[in-house]
């Protein structure tokens, strides 16, 4: 969160003032915040089944953030999985488990939340291209090819720190475009921590750019969900798109690397 939040105030403060200067022609009348009231009205009250959905959603959640526990320098919370008597409990775990639920509790017909058909609802596509993306990042690291690809990037040792980053940066914003930011981190997190290693790097400052510039991807409908939200709107046109993205993507990842420069020596205090 120390880099996080600072990163989500200069971030949105900065796109706001830019898309708001170049977007000013555009009319928004038919996405009027109005409309969004309307539709929450005619959603009426929550049913029980969505009450079930939200409680099991926030419980899944909670599980997640606490399955480690907390280490603070007066204070250590232990994780709830380290009283388990099991090895091997991880975020995926807390998942299948959380869904098991839906599959169990029973809403205001008796029938249960969910059923055999939501499987065929799934977007099995995306699910198969993330499990397809995490099968590559742990097939690269346990068979050595990340450590022997990190290798191959020994010239960056020769670059200055600063540049290396913003590299890594535009790299990162880019490739995301074309591909999930999960399954992309996934592949070249191992990499960029390999080479880092083996050329006795700063591990925050390779990786940190890294992970936060594979969310900022502002090009293609397809790079994230609130791209595609925007182009759904049909207010923005294909070649409106591509020509503010790439703007944005330039303006972020230097942005990613100013803020991490500036608030890595703080994570050390």
């Amino acid at each position: 969160m120390m880099i996080g939040i600072p990163m989500v105030i200069v971030g949105l403060s900065v796109l706001m003032f830019f898309v708001r200067r170049r977007l000013a022609g555009i009319n928004w009348q038919a996405s009027d915040v109005s409309i969004l009231q309307r539709d929450r009205d005619a959603l009426g009250s929550m049913r029980r089944e969505e009450k079930i959905v939200g409680w099991v959603l926030a419980m899944t959640a909670l599980a997640w953030m606490s399955r480690k526990g907390i280490a603070l320098e007066s204070l250590t919370i232990p994780g709830w999985s380290s009283l388990l008597p099991y090895k091997g409990v991880d975020d995926g775990t807390v998942a299948i488990f959380g869904a098991a639920w839906l599959f169990l509790l029973r809403g205001a017909d008796k029938q249960p939340v969910l059923d055999t058909s939501a499987f065929g609802k799934l977007p099995w596509g995306i699910v198969l291209l993330l499990g397809g993306g995490f099968a590559l990042a742990y097939g690269m690291q346990h068979s050595g090819a990340s450590q022997w690809l990190g290798g191959q990037l020994g010239f960056l040792n020769g670059l200055p720190l600063l540049l290396m980053m913003l590299g890594i940066a535009l790299a990162m914003s880019f490739l995301t475009e074309i591909t999930s930011n999960t399954a992309i981190t996934q592949v070249m997190l191992p990499i960029l921590a390999a080479a880092a290693l083996s050329n006795q790097m700063d591990l925050l400052m390779i990786l940190l750019p890294a992970t936060l510039s594979a969310s900022c991807a502002f090009m293609l409908p397809v790079a994230t969900p609130p791209n595609a939200i925007v182009f759904g709107t049909h207010q923005m046109s294909m070649q409106a798109m591509i020509r503010t993205g790439i703007r944005l993507n330039l303006i972020m990842a230097m942005l990613v690397v100013g803020v991490v420069w500036l608030i890595r020596p703080l994570l050390d205090l």
